[in-house]
Parts: structure tokens; C-alpha cells; sequence
């Protein structure tokens, strides 16, 4: 979670920010939602803060610099337009923009301050031209003004002496070797011309053209740089920096530089065109974010991956500095902001719609901009759009900086807590992803008709040069001229979330610079095709909205070798540049084969190899069925997709987005506390000292013993524990501190099972949350106290409560559950609960019961998070002989007992009926999973014989467990429905387990029957996808097992990928015995499930995009809103004669969005799949 923007007061000894914004050309404040990221972060930074300093300057071409009065006649007025015009093109004034803010960091800087510089556009390269000469030349101390012009002269010497450095060491080649380049378009993007002039920076003539021979620049460069250490030394303030040990002073250097969009200039009569100036030494921290898709050569991106340079000195500099470039989806304007937020976009339509909205908005859009048509908006009220990505990432970066040196962290205003607050929300979030994407080169995409031909005209003047990536790295063109052809993308370019989320979810999004490709995998272009792997460090944590991803392999890189290949569509050539990497993921060389019955590539399991572990999950395992679907395993990196099955490493968190607990938050919320250091208690006191008031702890055993019904009855006996309760509390120091752990483990539980709804207030969250973690702590710390290793009476009892509290904070599947449920086993095996009592005549009767009561539930954990992990059961058939519990109440079980009373009729429901039918159950699924994880293989033969056995325990389930229509269940208990559906859900499981392997395959005897197994395969799958649908409509407010929502936990959700999975595999090779319909219903179903998961789950994140891939390849419509049965199979689920999505819109107005995510509160009729 995000901390809270402070705006704390500072001590006046506190050093000051200063904080600098530089507006792009043309850009001035308008006080809408179309002024740009540059003034919006201004409006959020606070004004008031005592330490705190500002300066907004306007974009170059705003203002006559020569003007001394604002009422001027018409004639002023005309002069002062065409002035402004004139430096919109050539920049006449950006020496006096540079100047300006130096001038202001002189009036204001002391000693320790922290420099902030802001810049979109050309302010951006303003930003980092002043950044750089401020480390280079220095900051003149106060009063020294007349010295200004002086410094920026030597400035400029210094850097003409780094064009001929440059120039030494970028010799020009000759005819001979120049080579062809052909651009997206297909046009010859050519030669590199001998009479391309020499570069020089913005705003100065830069180059002596006397100066010949390499010898002489050096010198220049040499005496320059003397000139300017010379200068800093005589007249500059310095800071004192730790280095090799060593206390010494240099010049100031700025904090932060935060950029959207960079570009070096706009000018339609540019003689020459600037060097890459080295971003090295500009700033301690440098933020970048660049356009995709802005096509318009006077736009081409200033990007900091030219700046870098490979000299060791450099290297270093890279290193000590934080440099962060990031790729955004959309034009200039899309990145830095200054379009309105348009309340029309269509993403926002269906498919049949959006050609209907596309022509319409090309003709409204036509003669005129949308910034003349919607200026009027007020700023902060308005629908998000797509420049909001960018500004909300960059307030996240200098957040994230701040929060590094608690000192240099700036103050915000309320209102950036408004602003991120509703970013964060789904709704307003999905807003800024589907935004509308400009393009002044297309007619009718924001820009006017006249405008539209003005920037083609300039595309095809020969006059404009620019850079360019070649073989050898970036090169200063002019010919072949740009003619509209899109940016170049580095390799090992880093893209954002958003962008990846526009491939993946805007089937009309195709980058230029992608080759034209975007998902799904186009196999017909499958050579445009570059993988990305997580940007992130191991050990960094990135922001869920703000996920970014790194280019791993180019396009080049993924050429077959050996020869050349036909070209088509959308390939890259040949001698494709490996620097012009496309941006889709998962690279194929080939189609796969999908006409006949391919093999199985999951009955091996699946083994994945990482930097940071090595980790096997078996051919059952969800994600092995995944892999076994070649176009998807293509697609997912293997890195992350091994993560998303299990990650136990701190910051290879990659869905996106998902923390791995929901809602309680600990230093390393995704490590299992007994494993990962937990602090020791003091002394028993202390823990004692944590338990709330008496009335307060009766409220959350009560509800441990009505609300977890299964893990009370299955660990305790109630009568028995009430009394050693009363007597707690008489007299605390009579038990044991197993016990007390025993009693913070029920409370902890009662607090997960809390009923919090979304409405309830923030505090009751955190306080609850607050509550879990010390409960959790306390168990650990008793059981730690204990000497839980070593046995004794309630150790047992009190690891299984933690194990549950361990499981129930985590969404997805953790590795280190597995390993705490090793623990659990060997304990209770060292404990002798797998045997039975009746072996040992000391134990009595009422002691042996609650042991077989306790073993069942090892069993079941077993089963279950073995399962889960993809991993054998640790516990076989043959390994115990401990007895089924007798189905029995706590209260027959008081009083002296010298004998067990016989066992109620299975039709009477008890406190340990539904542990009885789970243990019959899984004991039948580890009959399964031996069979099926057994490293020989198994004949169909031995397959219907455990198929009798698991067909038998379902039969075996105590009638009234026994699965029924839920039309048919509304006088029964939530506890007794959900125990139904679970346990229908294992046998499901089951089926789906034990005829997989024969999904696919041919009959290899006469005896053998693969028709059953295939429709026993899906008919599973689908009653799974349909016990899911229940699940997600019963379990929501108003449902009949609202009260249960928290018992829909990881093990539940993974037998549902599980089975989403098996489908997918049989749609996508064709083997659907005739009920596509029926799986592509019931797997968009899934996939609008999975992606309202995918926030708090990286399973369900990475189930939903493989849901939708299989879909997209089999042609599924996008909105759907097809009849969806009742899960009971009583009522149709559909609007016969009025469509929701009308309805909702005329009736909820700006309401619908919310109302159609949110279904209906009672009758719940329709399921959107609006994705």
C-alpha cells in the first residue's frame, strides 16, 4: 500500500526543496483537464509548506520576451503573436528559459537543499540541459547575476568542444559504407548522408568549423573544460560528497529530474541537430517517460538511452546514479498531457460499435481539435485519461525517492491524495488504460484537418535531421526523409504496465514499431515478435499500477537461422537493427500443430530454473496443463510464470499488480512467520499482557466455534475447553503456553472470518488487520516458547490453527506453506496420531477420538496443499491405520467415559459429520494422486479401478452433504452448503485429476474406453466452472453464503484454474466432442471471475490472460451477454426483451459501470464479459 502523502511541518533547520517546472512549447495554464502533467503536478504540491519552493514557467512560444506592457494596441498584440509564433518554431527563446531558472536557484538555494526539476516536451530538455550545466559550470553564488551570461558562454564552449570530442570519435563513412534501411511503412529509411551537418546543442551555435584535425578538438575540448573547472573553483557554491572514503567538494548536482517525453526541438528551420547529451552527472535521480507511438520527426524523443556512453569513467556514474526511461502507450500529448479528458472512447463500446464510433469521431474531429471543442472541464472532476498514467507514475517515483531520504521528500496537497485514491480505484483506473490515443498525423484523431496536413507537410522537408538506431547504435540522419515512420525502441527498453495492458486488451492497438503485431500471438508474423521479463530488482516491490517490464529478446534475435525466410506482413527484415525490438511477448518460430492429438507435454510435470530457485510441479498441477498449450507457454515469460506458481522471493511480485496477502501487511508479507525470523517473547507475561479484555476474547472464541465449525470441531472438544477457559481466567498461570497459543490462534482465526464490508470504515480495516498480525505473532511466539518440536498437549492442535492462519492470509499458493505442513505431518507423526489409540490402552476414549479427529485433518491438509503445490502427498494409504472418527457431537463426548457411545446415523448432522465425509473423500483422491504421480505409467485398466473407488466415496458422502441445487437449499445453513459444495468440488477435482491423462490419447487395447474419459474430463471441468459461477454470485452481498466469502480460499480458486485450463487445452486442440459452446460459456464466465481476482491474486492474473488468449484464437466475441442458467439449473439467467447494458445506462446513468461490475444485489441476471 501506498503511504500517505504527509504534509508535515518542517524545522527551520530542515533543508528546502526547490522545486522547478518547465512547460512543453506552446503550453501555458489553463486551469482544465487539459493543461499538462508539468502543471498538474504543480497544482498537487503544497504551496504552504514552510521549506517548500516553487517555480512554473511556461512553455517556449507563450510570451514576447521583449514585451514591457501588457495593454498593448493591436499592433503589440499582432507583433507580440507573430514573435511567439516564431519561437514555437526556431526557439528563439530557450537561452532565456535556461537562464531563467538558473537565476531562480541562485536567489533561493542554500547549503543541503534538494533541486526538483520538472519537464515535459521541449521544457524537458530545458529541465536537463539546466541539470547538466549546473553540475558542469556550477551554481554562481547569490548576487552574482551579471556573471549569469558569462557562465552559460563557457557552457557553451564546453559542449562545442564535446561535439568535436564527439566527432573524433564518430568518424563519417563513406559511400562505401553506407546501407539500406527499410522502415515500418516499407519505405527506404536509407542512406546516412556525408553532408549531413555537424551536431551541436539547443540554443547555441555550437560548432567552430576552422577547428579540422582531431588533434585541435581535443585541445578545444581540453582547454574548455579547463576554462569551466577554473571558473567553478573562483565563483560557484559547492556541496561535500563522501567518495573512496574521501569528504571532497564539487558542484551542486539536482535531486530528481523528472521528464515526460523529452524532445530536443520543434523547429521547422533546425540547421543542425544536438549530440546525445551524456546523462551522466545530470541528477542523482532521472525519470524518463517516452511516447510509443508519436510518429512526427520533429517529436523524435531526446531519449536518455542515447545520452548513456560506454567509457568506464561514464560507467561509473551510471551506476551510482538512478536512471529510470519508461515507455508509455500513446502520442506526445498522451505522455506530457494537454489534451481534455474525452468522455468518448472506444474501447468503451462493443464490437459492433466501434467501427460506428471510429467513423463518427474522424468526421466530428475532422476541421477542428479537440482541445477548441472540450477546454471547458474542470481539472480533477473529469473522467481519467491516458496522461494521467504517466503522472500518476511519476509521483509514485518521487514518492518511492523520498522515501529513501525522508529528508528530501517533498509535501503534497490533499488533493494528490484524492488524486491517487481515485486512480487506484478499478473503475477510474481502467478510464486512463482505455484512453483515447491522438495522432496529429491521422485525420480525425484530435488533431484539425489544417494542422493534420501542416505535420505531413513537414515530415517530407529535407532539410530536418534526426536520429535514428542503426546497427552500431544511434546515427544523425537526413535521407531517406521520415515520412510519418514511428520512434525507434532500444533494446532492453523498459515498458509500463499500461502499455502491455493496451497490447493485450485493445484489439485495434498495433504499434508501428511493433511491427503491426499485438495479442494474441499473430502466427503469420510470429518473426515481429519480442519477449519482456520483469524490469524490477529482486529485491524491490513495485507499485501494482505501475508494474514495468524489460525487452529481453528482439525481434533480430528471434530470427531463425540458416538461411533467408519469406517475408510477409508485418515481419521484420532480415537485416532488421536488433536495437528495433517489437513489444509483443512470447516468441514462436513455427504454428503448432493442433489437427491431431499432440503429446501431453504435462504428464512430465513441469521444471522451471531461476536465478532464485529451482522448483518441479507435477503434470496435475494447473500450470503444467498451461504449459502443455505451446502458444501459451510461448507467450508467459518462464521466469514469471514459475513465480506465479510459487514465490516465496521478496519483489517477484509480477501480475501486476497483487500483493500475496489479502489485506494484512507485515514487513514480508509473503514469508510464513515461524520460517522467517519471529522475534521471541520476552516472558510469558508479555504475551499474556497482548490478549484484549474477557468480554472482547468471548466474542471471538464464539465465533470460532459458530463461524469455523470444521477447524473447531476438528481440534478441539468444546465442553472440555470451556472449562480450562473459565479457569484461564481465574487463574492464568494454571495452563500451559501451548494453550494460550491455542487461544490467540481461535482469535486470530475469528478476526479473518470477520464480516467487514466494503463500506465499513478504513480504520475498522486497519484495526482488524492490526489485530490479525499481532494474534499471528503471539501463536508463533507461544509455540516458540513451548518447544513446539518436541510434542506435548495442545502443540498439535495449536500448529494446525496456525497453519490455517498462514493459509488464510495468503491468496495465491506459497511455497512456504508446504514446507510448515512438512512440519505438521512429521509432528504429528512423532506424536503417533497415525496410528490409532485403540493400540494403546492409556489413552481414553474421549482423548483417542479427538486424536482420530486431529489426524483426519493432517489428512486433509495434506491432500489439499500437496495438491495445490503440484507435489506427491506426504502421507500414503499405507502409512496409517488411524480409524474414521464416529460421527458424534462434543456433548456426547462429557462425563467420565470408560468406553466410546456408537456413532449417530449419517442422516443427522453432528459436529464432526463434515469431517468425516471430507476425510472419506480425499482419502478416495489420494488413491488418485498415488496413481497418478507414480513414476511408472498406468494402464486405463488401473485407472477405472481407482475411478470405482473415487465413485464410491462420493456415494459414501453422508446424505445430508450429499450436492443439491441451491433453488433447493435456501432452509439449509451456509456451513451445510458450503461443506455440499466443497466436497462436490474434490470430487470434480478428482475426475479431472485421473482422466487427464487420457484426454488426448489414443486407444492402445481393445478394453480401453477414452470416450468416457474424455466426457467424464469435461463434463467435470464444466460442473467445476459452474460450482465457481455459484460461488462468485452466493458469496456477494445479498447471496446465500455471504457469510462464507473468506472460505473461498486458494484451494478452492486453484482446482478452478485447474479445470479452466483442462478446457482451454480442449478448445485449443479441437476436441470438444461437439460442446464448444458450452466451454467457451463457461470459460468466458471464468475469465470475467479471474479478472476481478487478478488485483488481490497473480494466479487469477495470469488465468485470465490465458483465458482470453484461448478465446481470442477461437474467435469468442468480446461482450457477451449470452443465457447463463441458474446454478441449480432451475432458472434462465438472461433479459429476454431489454438489453442491461441500455437498461443500466438509461436508468443508473453514471452509476451503470459500477452497477454492471457489480451485477444485481439480489437477483444478480446477467454476467458481463466486457473485456
Amino acid at each position: 500500500m501506498d503511504p500517505k502523502l504527509s504534509n508535515g511541518d518542517h524545522s527551520p533547520s530542515t533543508p528546502k526543496k526547490l522545486v522547478l517546472c518547465f512547460d512543453g512549447t506552446g503550453n501555458t495554464f489553463t486551469g482544465s483537464n487539459a493543461d499538462t502533467n508539468v502543471v498538474k503536478i504543480l497544482s498537487q504540491l503544497d504551496r504552504n509548506a514552510p521549506n517548500q519552493f516553487h517555480y512554473y514557467q511556461t512553455g517556449i512560444g507563450t510570451y514576447d520576451i521583449n514585451d514591457e506592457s501588457v495593454n498593448k494596441s493591436w499592433f503589440g498584440e499582432l507583433r507580440s503573436s507573430i514573435s511567439q509564433t516564431i519561437d514555437q518554431g526556431i526557439g528563439m527563446t530557450f537561452d532565456a528559459h535556461v537562464l531563467a531558472g538558473y537565476r531562480f536557484l541562485m536567489r533561493y538555494y542554500n547549503s543541503g537543499d534538494k533541486i526538483y526539476i520538472f519537464g515535459f516536451s521541449r521544457g524537458a530538455f530545458t529541465a536537463k540541459f539546466l541539470a547538466r550545466m549546473i553540475h558542469t559550470v556550477g551554481l554562481l553564488c547569490k548576487g552574482n547575476e551579471e556573471m549569469v551570461p558569462f557562465a552559460y558562454k563557457l557552457y557553451q564552449r564546453y559542449l562545442a568542444g564535446e561535439v568535436e570530442e564527439f566527432i573524433v570519435a564518430h568518424p563519417k563513412k563513406g559511400k562505401k559504407d553506407k546501407k539500406k534501411k527499410k522502415d515500418k511503412n516499407g519505405a527506404a529509411n536509407g542512406d546516412n548522408t556525408d553532408a549531413a551537418p555537424i551536431p551541436e546543442d539547443d540554443g547555441a551555435p555550437l560548432h567552430d568549423e576552422s577547428v579540422v584535425d582531431d588533434e585541435s578538438r581535443k585541445h578545444k575540448h581540453e582547454v574548455a573544460l579547463n576554462e569551466i573547472t577554473a571558473f567553478s573553483d573562483t565563483f560557484c557554491r559547492k556541496e561535500s560528497v563522501m567518495h573512496c572514503g574521501k569528504l571532497e567538494e564539487t558542484n551542486i548536482k539536482v535531486f530528481f529530474l523528472g521528464m515526460w517525453d523529452c524532445v530536443n526541438s520543434v523547429a521547422v528551420l533546425e540547421r543542425k541537430t544536438p549530440v546525445p547529451v551524456a546523462v551522466a552527472g545530470t541528477a542523482h535521480h532521472v525519470r524518463h517517460a517516452v511516447a510509443v507511438d508519436e510518429r512526427r520527426v520533429k517529436f523524435k524523443a531526446a531519449l536518455l538511452a542515447q545520452d548513456i556512453r560506454d567509457t568506464d569513467a561514464d560507467a561509473d556514474h551510471n551506476h551510482e546514479e538512478d536512471i529510470k526511461e519508461v515507455w508509455f502507450p500513446g502520442c506526445h500529448g498522451d505522455v506530457g498531457g494537454g489534451w481534455p479528458a474525452s468522455d468518448d472512447n472506444p474501447l468503451d463500446a462493443s464490437d459492433g460499435r466501434e467501427i460506428v464510433w471510429t467513423v463518427w469521431q474522424r468526421v466530428k474531429n475532422l476541421f477542428t481539435t479537440r482541445k477548441s471543442k472540450e477546454p471547458s472541464k474542470a481539472l480533477g472532476h473529469d473522467r481519467f485519461q491516458m496522461s494521467d498514467i504517466p503522472l500518476a507514475w511519476m509521483i509514485r517515483e518521487v514518492e518511492l525517492v523520498g522515501e529513501q531520504d525522508p529528508s528530501a521528500a517533498l509535501k503534497w496537497r490533499e488533493n494528490a491524495n484524492e488524486f491517487k485514491a481515485r486512480f487506484k480505484k478499478k473503475r477510474q483506473h481502467e478510464q486512463a488504460l482505455r484512453g483515447f490515443i491522438h495522432d496529429s498525423l491521422a485525420y480525425g484523431c484530435g488533431t484539425g484537418f489544417f494542422k493534420v496536413l501542416l505535420w505531413k507537410f513537414m515530415e517530407w522537408l529535407p532539410i530536418i535531421t534526426r536520429w535514428e538506431l542503426e546497427d552500431s547504435g544511434w546515427k544523425n540522419v537526413r535521407f531517406p526523409l521520415n515520412g510519418g515512420a514511428t520512434r525507434d525502441i532500444p533494446r532492453d527498453a523498459v515498458l509500463h504496465d499500461s502499455l502491455i495492458w493496451r497490447l493485450e486488451n485493445d484489439k485495434t492497438y498495433c504499434p508501428g514499431n511493433n511491427h503491426g503485431g499485438r495479442l494474441p500471438p499473430c502466427l503469420k508474423h510470429n518473426e515481429s515478435i519480442a519477449e519482456y521479463q520483469t524490469a524490477a530488482a529482486p529485491d524491490v516491490d513495485e507499485d501494482p499500477g505501475h508494474k514495468t517490464w524489460k525487452i529481453s529478446t528482439s525481434a533480430h534475435d528471434l530470427k531463425p537461422q540458416g538461411g533467408p525466410s519469406r517475408q510477409t506482413f508485418g515481419e521484420a527484415k532480415q537485416d532488421e537493427p536488433p536495437f528495433r525490438a517489437a513489444l509483443k511477448p512470447g516468441a514462436t518460430t513455427e504454428a503448432p500443430d493442433v489437427s491431431g492429438a499432440p503429446e501431453d507435454k504435462s504428464e512430465t510435470g513441469s521444471m522451471r530454473f531461476g536465478a532464485f530457485k529451482d522448483q518441479y510441479v507435477g503434470g496435475d498441477h494447473w500450470a503444467a496443463i498451461l504449459d502443455s498449450i505451446a502458444d501459451l507457454k510461448d507467450h508467459f515469460d518462464r521466469e514469471e510464470h514459475f513465480r506465479l506458481v510459487d514465490s516465496p522471493d521478496k519483489g517477484l511480485n509480477t501480475s501486476g499488480e497483487a500483493p500475496d496477502m489479502v489485506e494484512f501487511g507485515t514487513a514480508e508479507p509473503d514469508r510464513a512467520l515461524l520460517l522467517y525470523g519471529c522475534q521471541p517473547a520476552a516472558s510469558r507475561e508479555e504475551i499474556v499482557f497482548a490478549l484484549p479484555p474477557k468480554e472482547v476474547v468471548d466474542r471471538y472464541i464464539s465465533r470460532y466455534f459458530h463461524q469455523l465449525d470444521l477447524v473447531a470441531s476438528s481440534s478441539v472438544h468444546g465442553p472440555t475447553f470451556l472449562r480450562e477457559y473459565e479457569g484461564f481466567w481465574v487463574n492464568p498461570d494454571e495452563v500451559s503456553i501451548t494453550w494460550i497459543g491455542l487461544l490467540f490462534s481461535m482469535m486470530c482465526l475469528s478476526l479473518i472470518a470477520t464480516d467487514l464490508s466494503e463500506s465499513s470504515p478504513d480504520f475498522e480495516r486497519e484495526q482488524r488487520n492490526r489485530q490479525i498480525i499481532l494474534y499471528r505473532e503471539k501463536t508463533v511466539q507461544c509455540l516458540m516458547m513451548g518447544n513446539y518440536t518436541q510434542g506435548g498437549k495442545h502443540v498439535l492442535e495449536t500448529f494446525l490453527n496456525y497453519v490455517y492462519i498462514e493459509f488464510r492470509v495468503h491468496t495465491d499458493a506459497e511455497g512456504d506453506l508446504w514446507y510448515l505442513l512438512g512440519i505438521e505431518v512429521n509432528l504429528a507423526k512423532r506424536m503417533g496420531y497415525h496410528r490409532d489409540p485403540k493400540h494403546f490402552p492409556n489413552i481414553g476414549p474421549l482423548e483417542g477420538e479427538m486424536r482420530r479427529r486431529v489426524w483426519a485433518t493432517v489428512l486433509v491438509g495434506d491432500s489439499l496443499l500437496s495438491g495445490q503445490m503440484g507435489m506427491p502427498r506426504m502421507i500414503t494409504n499405507e502409512q496409517f491405520d488411524t480409524e474414521e472418527p464416529r460421527n458424534l457431537n462434543d456433548s456426547d463426548l462429557e462425563g467420565e467415559l470408560s468406553e466410546l457411545p456408537p456413532g449417530r446415523p449419517e442422516t443427522e448432522e453432528t459436529t464432526s459429520l463434515g469431517l468425516i465425509a471430507r476425510r472419506r473423500i480425499l482419502i478416495a483422491l489420494g488413491a488418485v494422486s498415488g496413481l497418478t504421480s507414480s513414476l511408472a505409467p498406468y494402464t486405463y485398466e488401473q485407472m477405472m479401478r481407482v475411478d470405482c473407488i473415487l465413485n464410491e466415496a462420493q456415494r459414501n458422502i453422508p446424505p445430508p452433504l450429499q450436492m443439491k441445487p441451491m433453488s433447493s437449499s435456501v432452509t439449509d445453513s451456509p456451513q451445510t452448503i458450503m461443506a455440499r459444495i466443497f466436497l462436490g468440488h474434490m470430487f470434480y477435482k478428482g475426475q479431472i485429476m485421473l482422466h487427464r491423462r487420457f484426454l488426448f490419447a489414443e486407444s492402445s487395447s481393445s478394453k480401453d474406453n477414452p470416450e468416457y474419459s474424455r466426457t467424464t474430463c469435461i463434463n467435470a471441468a464444466l460442473e467445476s466452472m459452474r460450482i465457481q459461477q455459484i460461488l462468485d454470485e452466493e458469496t456477494r452481498p445479498g447471496g446465500q453464503l455471504q457469510t462464507m466469502h473468506w472460505r473461498v480460499g486458494s484451494i478452492m480458486n486453484h482446482h478452478f484454474l485447474t479445470a479452466a485450463m483442462i478446457l482451454c487445452a480442449m478448445l485449443y486442440r479441437k476436441q470438444t466432442l461437439g460442446r464448444d459452446e458450452d466451454i467457451m460459456q463457461a470459460l468466458r464466465g471464468a475469465r470475467s471471475i479471474f479478472s476481478r481476482n487478478s488485483a488481490q491474486s497473480k494466479e487469477a492474473k495470469k488465468a485470465e490472460r490465458a483465458v482470453s488468449l484461448i478465446l481470442a484464437q477461437a474467435g469468442a466475441p468480446r461482450f457477451d451477454m449470452g443465457l447463463q442458467l441458474d446454478p441449480a439449473g432451475a432458472r434462465p439467467r438472461s433479459w429476454d426483451t431489454v438489453n442491461a447494458a441500455e437498461w443500466s445506462a438509461r436508468v443508473l446513468g453514471d452509476l451503470a459501470l459500477e452497477f454492471n461490475e457489480g451485477r444485481f444485489l439480489l437477483l444478480r441476471s446477467v454476467v458481463f464479459d466486457a473485456s
